[in-house]
């Protein structure tokens, strides 16, 4: 892992949104001298608040771990690459975090399986916890309501594994959808998943979409 790279990033994107490595440390809840390590390369940040850094920065998670800002416009082998190379750095990230911590992590890309909605994210979880990030979604329906709440639930099979609820300033349902992101972890325990299915509710009515895993990243027992 190029943990140079990443931590040069990061300095530049602190640099340009004028906060000093201590007022950057405070917006994450640690010190600055860890601030100070990952831009000297020294350590990586923790993969619990990759999410928080990634909305301070206004940028994605895969810019993050890639260590630079990626032009959207370039075309699809392109994006292939960057995919392999995000997943490789993730896989090498959270092997770090597992040799660090002596657990088993088993981490696993999501998208959906319809067009009204799409999601693009990761499920990480361990026998003590598990994590879901959600890197966006986009919610191509036609519902032209407004709402100032909306609720979150994952499911595996008929177990619900989160319910979590998002209140914002209202707005169109739309909007609001497209503006989610996520990074939630709970303690509850499962051992397999095979039927993930993502619901979002709001005024009494609710928008399911079945969750594909397009891969299974990792399963080390350390």
């Amino acid at each position: 892992m190029n943990g140079e790279k990443i931590g040069k990033f990061i300095k530049e994107l602190r640099i340009q949104n004028n906060l000093t490595q201590q007022e950057l440390g405070d917006k994450l809840g640690i010190s600055g001298k860890s601030i100070s390590k990952w831009e000297r390369g020294i350590n990586l940040p923790d993969i619990t608040i990759l999410s928080d850094i990634s909305k301070i920065f206004h940028i994605t998670i895969d810019e993050l771990l890639n260590g630079s800002l990626i032009d959207k416009e370039k075309n699809n082998n392109y994006f292939k690459k960057i995919l392999i190379l995000t997943i490789t750095l993730i896989i090498i990230l959270i092997s770090f975090i597992i040799i660090k911590n002596y657990h088993t992590y088993e981490i696993y890309h999501l998208n959906s399986d319809n067009t009204i909605l799409d999601v693009d994210g990761y499920l990480i979880f361990n026998h003590k916890e598990h994590i879901l990030l959600i890197n966006s979604l986009k919610y191509h329906g036609d519902i032209n309501e407004h709402t100032d709440n909306i609720k979150i639930i994952l499911q595996n099979n008929d177990d619900e594994l989160i319910n979590y609820n998002i209140n914002y300033q209202k707005d169109l349902i739309k909007n609001l959808i497209n503006k989610t992101t996520l990074n939630i972890k709970t303690s509850k325990n499962y051992k397999k998943i095979d039927n993930l299915n993502l619901i979002i509710k709001f005024n009494n009515q609710s928008i399911a979409t079945k969750l594909r895993i397009t891969e299974k990243l990792s399963n080390n027992i350390f």
